[in-house]
């Protein structure tokens, strides 16, 4: 009597085809993680600039507005004297656009994400108490 020690062709293919579906789904959360981690980087990234909005609303100047490919150099208030702050780099805000210009303290700002944060978020609007609305975060 002859006895095989060894896998048939069966059992290696059904140990292939589970290690391929184990490999998918993890490629798949992988990927969720990597959009929901670029969405928080760009929300973080126009949270952190609320606080010169604010001052330099509160201030008495106007915050600047910021085009796609403008640069980091883009200053956020009109009065440098009242707050010298630029932009974050292309990389992380591309677009800010001034809905309400501060009128009495009070402004609304739309950002946009910049080349680094292609993530699902569109934009994200502030005003002086905080986030107003998100679109695709």
């Amino acid at each position: 009597m002859k006895s095989n020690k060894g896998f048939t062709l069966i059992e290696l293919l059904i140990v292939i085809a589970i290690i391929g579906i184990l490999a998918v789904t993890i490629m798949q959360v992988m990927r969720n993680v990597r959009f929901k981690a670029k969405n928080a980087s760009f929300r973080s990234s126009v949270s952190s600039i609320k606080t010169v909005w604010t001052a330099c609303c509160d201030g008495g100047g106007n915050i600047y507005t910021k085009g796609a490919s403008e640069g980091n150099d883009i200053y956020i208030c009109d009065d440098a004297s009242i707050i010298d702050a630029v932009y974050p780099g292309d990389e992380n805000i591309g677009e800010v656009t001034v809905d309400t210009q501060c009128d009495d303290g009070r402004y609304e700002v739309t950002a946009t994400p910049g080349t680094k944060n292609t993530g699902s978020c569109t934009s994200v609007t502030y005003d002086e108490t905080g986030e107003v609305s998100n679109v695709g975060c």
